[in-house]
């Protein structure tokens, strides 16, 4: 539910960092 929502955010944020200092 909102537990999965976060991880899944949390996820997606640090993705988006990691990509973005490394492409």
């Amino acid at each position: 539910m909102f537990a999965d929502v976060a991880v899944f955010l949390a996820h997606a944020v640090f993705l988006n960092v990691a990509y973005y200092f490394f492409p």
